[in-house]
């Protein structure tokens, strides 16, 4: 973990040489970096939601298929069984099913499982088209309430600029994907510079290479390749005549 100002500073130092003793941060100002580093954070968490894993104890409620998701999560993982007594059979397994499946060979209500109020989930199912819900199975009774460990994807909070030593709550492997991305964003603004273009572009492309992701499309997209594709009788910006 570091903080906002851990992250952008040496991003300010090199590349984009903006900390000489006394005129730190005079071109790129740090809000305009922490603006650059929330923009940064958002894309990281688009295509790598697992750099922003949450774990937190989760009350299921009793009579119904559909649970609720906390309002701190994007997207779900996991559902695990409590290991404590909050659980009514605490270290038993639960394991994710198809949806439909759960849907068609539903039981209701639970049955107990090793005694009278042994009650338990088996297993859940979820579907990304609606993420803010997951689906239990079998039904705990009413009067019958369990609690699961969630892990999942947290909804992200953007940094305050005004508080640049706010921790960023990233693992540091994507420290260096990071400053790529702040970097390529500050390089952006420079719209008359062919050679910033230039530098924006190859940062860019690191950037999304650090994630895994390809660039090559995107760039073809900016470069004016009609629909990104290339090949005879594709519209450019130049129009031939």
């Amino acid at each position: 973990m570091a903080t906002g100002l851990q992250i952008i500073t040496p991003v300010s130092s090199s590349p984009l040489n903006d900390q000489e003793a006394g005129h730190e941060f005079t071109r790129w100002s740090i809000s305009d970096l922490m603006d650059y580093m929330n923009q940064g954070l958002v894309e990281i968490n688009n295509h790598r939601p697992d750099a922003f894993l949450t774990t937190q104890d989760l009350n299921i409620t009793p009579g119904r298929h559909r649970q609720v998701l906390p309002l701190t999560y994007r997207l779900l993982k996991s559902i695990d069984a409590m290991s404590l007594g909050s659980s009514y059979s605490p270290g038993e397994p639960i394991t994710q099913c198809d949806l439909q499946l759960l849907r068609t060979f539903s039981k209701r209500p639970s049955m107990p499982s090793g005694g009278v109020q042994n009650f338990r989930v088996i297993s859940y199912a979820y579907d990304v088209k609606d993420p803010r819900n997951f689906y239990i199975s079998p039904i705990l009774p009413l009067g019958y309430p369990a609690d699961v460990r969630v892990t999942g994807t947290m909804v992200l909070a953007p940094i305050p600029y005004t508080d640049p030593n706010t921790t960023v709550l990233l693992d540091t492997v994507y420290h260096t994907a990071l400053r790529f991305f702040i970097a390529a964003k500050a390089f952006e603004v420079d719209t008359e510079s062919t050679l910033s273009q230039t530098e924006s572009a190859a940062l860019y492309k690191k950037f999304y290479n650090s994630l895994g992701v390809k660039f090559s499309q995107e760039t073809k997209f900016n470069s004016g390749t009609f629909a990104g594709q290339g090949g005879d009788n594709q519209m450019t910006k130049a129009r031939q005549p």
